[in-house]
């Protein structure tokens, strides 16, 4: 088993870096972002009026991205607002 996983990190670092790519991703989840930012007003969460699977997954979509240095962008006041709320929440802590 070790083995295996060795050869998976040896296999991910000699992936080539592809700066077209990087700016690729970079645009869509800025428009992750823009798509949250416009749907939160309109609703307290993402998919209506309570928490769903869909919540959890763009928290978790969110969180992943500020660890990647990709913070929500300050011009996102809704989404910023709904990532604090989400934040405060008792499972987003465990």
């Amino acid at each position: 088993m070790q083995l295996t996983i060795a050869r998976r990190r040896r296999a991910r670092a000699d992936y080539e870096q592809t700066p077209a790519l990087a700016e690729r991703g970079r645009a869509r989840g800025n428009n992750f972002f823009a798509q949250l930012d416009r749907r939160l007003p309109i609703t307290a969460d993402v998919a209506g009026e309570h928490d769903t699977i869909a919540d959890i997954t763009a928290f978790i979509a969110v969180e992943f991205a500020n660890s990647a240095k990709r913070p929500v962008p300050p011009n996102c006041p809704h989404l910023t607002r709904w990532v604090a709320s989400q934040s405060a929440r008792a499972s987003a802590k465990a």
